[in-house]
């Protein structure tokens, strides 16, 4: 009787037992399904579809490893990537198997604008990227913070094997960043073939062939992408410095003073159509556009170059020695200020008078921009001084150098002054765009 009590009792805990497993089991596959669904969901970016289906897991309480983890992945896809790098965080310590929470919190930083916490964070995900997604992730993040070689190593293996979209234009990117500027125009024509967007491909293509001094191609580049959008001001802007590249300075010109275009306000554009109404000599008109757009807050060196150049030619010799002056204080632009300064001296209309003063800013000058214009101009600042001797020297040693007829014809001129003690005009000068 006690043994077929005991046989009893055994059945029951085993049968009991047998169904706990398959409940288990059961239990996991619709788990499995249900993740299963909202993974085909984030794929479809059906966001609330996968959202309602993840809230019912956490009100059943029938959460997991991997139900958090579509819970980060959710949030990031929505570009909620604060919230996906907090829940990350948190899922880290609470979870045996981290890794991908990891590699979670690397995709995150690295939508949020930080590449080198990013690539930390992939490498405690794993040491070498296992998906095509992690591995667009680290190269992104290496080319981000300036290491293109790298990101082009890992990408490499990975182009003639699976080549995507993003990461033919990755590696683009990367030759781009290493002026490698036919590689990088290879690979995204091959990107454009498989369907990536083709505003950005055509943006990166132009300058790629203004790089490589093919400006027709680029200029096709950027009208198309001008035609599609005509109010978009980066479009207008690689338009039309293309256009004044190839010298076509009234086209560009007509196209910053479209209405439209205008309207925009931007101070990048007026700068621009001041620059261009310069180079076509309207220097009064280049001089009210540029100095409204350097009120507006805009003043880097070029523009100060221009409006300089701008005023010389309107004899406004007093404002154009104090814009280059101003240009001596700036790091980018104190080769230009010298130079200008020093024309102005060679002509005989600055306001210098010290001789040493004189000979820093010529000899200056030459330091910074050593080039024949340079040369020339320190020789006829050394002769409005009296030294006509070193000067004739300076113009001598230069003759060997003219390659063009009217240049030769022009320094023989000068000479000959020169040995009669005579400074030289402006005439005999070459006039410096210093810009």
């Amino acid at each position: 009787m006690l043994y077929f009590t005991l046989f009893f009792l055994l059945l029951i805990a085993g049968l009991i037992s047998s169904q706990s497993r398959r409940t288990r089991k059961v239990r996991k596959e619709a788990l499995e399904r249900l993740h299963a669904r909202i993974e085909e969901h984030l794929v479809l970016l059906e966001w609330e579809s996968a959202s309602r289906l993840l809230t019912r897991l956490r009100n059943e309480g029938r959460g997991d490893q991997r139900t958090d983890l579509l819970r980060v992945r959710l949030l990031r896809l929505r570009k909620e990537c604060d919230k996906a790098l907090e829940l990350a965080r948190y899922s880290i310590n609470i979870h045996q198997d981290p890794r991908p929470f990891h590699r979670e919190c690397g995709y995150a930083l690295l939508e949020l604008g930080h590449p080198q916490a990013a690539i930390d964070a992939l490498e405690l995900g794993s040491a070498t990227p296992q998906t095509v997604e992690e591995l667009t992730a680290y190269a992104t993040a290496l080319h981000e913070v300036g290491q293109p070689e790298r990101a082009l190593r890992l990408i490499e293996p990975h182009l003639l094997l699976s080549p995507t979209p993003h990461l033919l234009t990755l590696a683009a990117d990367c030759h781009y960043l290493l002026e490698e500027f036919e590689s990088a125009l290879t690979l995204y024509h091959s990107a454009g073939k498989l369907g990536q967007e083709t505003e950005r491909l055509l943006e990166r293509m132009g300058h790629c062939y203004r790089h490589l001094k093919q400006m027709g191609r680029g200029l096709e580049c950027f009208q198309a992408i001008w035609e599609s959008d005509p109010l978009n001001l980066g479009a207008v802007l690689n338009l039309g410095g293309c256009l004044e590249a190839i010298g076509a300075h009234a086209d560009a010109l007509a196209l910053y003073s479209r209405e439209a275009t205008w309207n925009l306000g931007d101070p990048r554009l007026i700068a621009r159509a001041g620059i261009s109404a310069i180079h076509l000599e309207r220097y009064s008109v280049g001089e009210v556009y540029l100095r409204y757009a350097i009120s507006l807050g805009l003043k880097p060196p070029t523009y100060l170059a221009y409006l300089a150049y701008a005023c010389e030619r309107q004899l406004a010799w007093q404002e154009a020695e104090e814009l280059y002056q101003e240009l001596t204080t700036l790091p980018e632009g104190e080769a230009a200020g010298y130079l200008g300064l020093t024309y102005l001296f060679a002509i005989g209309v600055s306001s210098l008078n010290s001789e040493d003063e004189v000979l820093h800013i010529a000899t200056r000058s030459v330091e910074l921009h050593s080039q024949a214009i340079s040369w020339e101009l320190l020789s006829a600042s050394l002769a409005r001084l009296g030294y006509f001797v070193e000067a004739h020297q300076i113009q001598e040693a230069l003759t060997p150098y003219d390659l063009l007829p009217e240049v030769s014809t022009r320094r023989r001129a000068a000479m000959r002054l020169l040995r009669q003690r005579q400074p030289l005009p402006a005439a005999l000068l070459p006039h410096p765009l210093v810009a």
